[in-house]
Formats: C-alpha cells, structure tokens, sequence
C-alpha cells in the first residue's frame, strides 16, 4: 500500500492507523522525499515575534533575550526573564519549548497574544511597558510584602527575521 501524504505527520498518523488495524505501509523513497521537502518548505515559511527563550532553574520558558527588527522587541514591553504564561489563551506555562514552538510560529503578518510573568521586588522600579498593561497577580514571591509578580500582555505580529 503506498500512501501520499500531505506531510510527515500526516502520513505518520495514518501509518499508525493503518499498523493498528494489521495493514503495514511504507511510503516509497520519491514519497518520502516529497514529504521532506513539503514539511521543510512549511517551516520556513514560518514566522516568529524575534524572541529568544531559555527554560529557567523551575521550567518555565523566560525571554533570554529579544532580537532586532522584531514585533517582542518594538513592542517595548518585554523584557529578559519575563517567564511565558500563556499563548493566544491557551496555557503553557513551564511547557518544554518543542510544544510551545507551534504555537509561537505561525504565518507571516498574523496576530499572536503572548503573556507574561514578570517577578518584581518591592522598591524596584517597573518598566514603563509593564505599568500600563500588566496587573499585580501575587505578593510572596520573595517573602512576606518584599515582593509581587506581575502580568504582562502584549499583542504581536510575526514577522520573517534575518
């Protein structure tokens, strides 16, 4: 049985669908290729909002730095170690970057909804940004009244990068 899939994943999925009923199914050499490359061409058609993540010491993805030309960094509201919360409403907090990254990416010119979590300590100055869209959710943090976490939600557009 030869199969022509849409992509990889396609066709993975409907290999395992197939194994389960007892039919076994391997895509021939020129159909594997195919795949590849339609799977390849995908992803760099994809997009992002130029920010670079590092899974900190609890598993959270945090801002480890915003890159140049990009929506996170125009923006002006994000800021490195602001940890990601949430996606487009859906959370993913302290999910591995792998599952977060289909999520981030996305065609060119399309809207994204990101919010974060920002720790700040009692006596320290807030970024301008934060002030105006983040809202106070916690208060020990860092011990009785010493400190506060706060949200921040920022709409951003992808955009190809260099």
């Amino acid at each position: 049985l030869r199969l022509a899939a849409q992509d990889l994943a396609e066709a993975m999925e409907v290999k395992k669908l197939l194994e389960c009923v007892g039919i076994c199914c391997t895509p021939s050499a020129e159909e594997a290729a195919a795949i590849r490359a339609r799977s390849l061409s995908r992803k760099a058609d994809l997009c992002g909002v130029g920010i670079n993540f590092k899974p900190d010491a609890t598993g959270a993805l945090a801002v480890h730095s915003l890159v140049e030309g990009g929506s996170a960094i125009q923006c002006g509201k994000i800021e490195p170690g602001d940890q990601l919360e949430v996606i487009d409403g859906e959370n993913v907090y302290r999910r591995p970057l792998n599952q977060v990254a289909n999520r981030l990416l996305g065609p060119r010119d399309t809207p994204v909804r990101l919010t974060f979590i920002r720790k700040v300590r009692n006596g320290s100055e807030q970024s301008s940004g934060s002030s105006s869209t983040g809202s106070a959710v916690g208060s020990s943090l860092y011990g009785s009244g010493s400190g506060r976490i706060v949200r921040v939600e920022v709409g951003l557009m992808r955009r190809r990068l260099a």
